[in-house]
């Protein structure tokens, strides 16, 4: 016999699942237990989703006459969650800012000055690259994953600096690469 969700007690389970068929079931579970958990408790009622909810359900907001928001948590959660997808293309830049200022140290400006220098394309092909392409640093001076801004070298496309990654950032192998290529390119004549 098959186990059924917990929740809606209709669905069978599939063989990853623990105890709901799904995540709304699993959601609409712990819903029904905070509400049940909140007798006794001081609540508050959501201005959103207009439930009774523990007043710990409630974010906190100096500006606020209880010191609470007037929204709980997981309406707040969901309204970001709405807000993100409308807006999935400034959420991937404002990430991919966010991470450039980690890892390579990089403000917004100083990465559009090396793209705007290089005329929009590869420093090494004619490909076009953006704010989403590679950034090209010394390994030998901050060796592993990120720069501390004073070795990059440049902005390139996915394959170019994966190419340079593959040869180890030594000109002697891309050299010897492109004697290679040289000499069958040749041989094919």
């Amino acid at each position: 016999m098959k186990r059924l969700c917990e929740f809606c007690r209709e669905k069978p389970l599939n063989k990853w699942a623990k105890r709901f068929c799904s995540h709304r079931c699993s959601g609409a579970y712990a819903r029904q237990k905070r509400q049940e958990a909140v007798v006794g408790q001081p609540t508050k009622v959501c201005r959103d989703c207009e439930l009774p909810r523990a007043i710990d359900d409630f974010h906190w907001a100096t500006s606020a006459k209880t010191y609470r928001r007037s929204d709980c948590r997981f309406c707040v959660q969901e309204k970001h969650v709405v807000r993100r997808e409308a807006n999935k293309e400034r959420y991937a830049y404002n990430h991919r800012l966010a991470v450039i200022k980690h890892k390579f140290k990089l403000n917004k400006e100083q990465v559009l000055a090396f793209i705007e220098g290089q005329s929009h394309r590869c420093a090494i092909c004619p490909t076009e690259v953006t704010i989403f392409s590679g950034i090209d640093h010394d390994h030998a001076c901050c060796p592993g994953v990120g720069s501390c801004g004073q070795c990059v070298r440049g902005i390139l496309c996915g394959p170019c600096n994966s190419a340079l990654g593959y040869f180890q950032d030594n000109p002697a192998l891309l050299l010897a690469g492109a004697a290679y290529l040289t000499r069958w390119s040749q041989s094919e004549s």
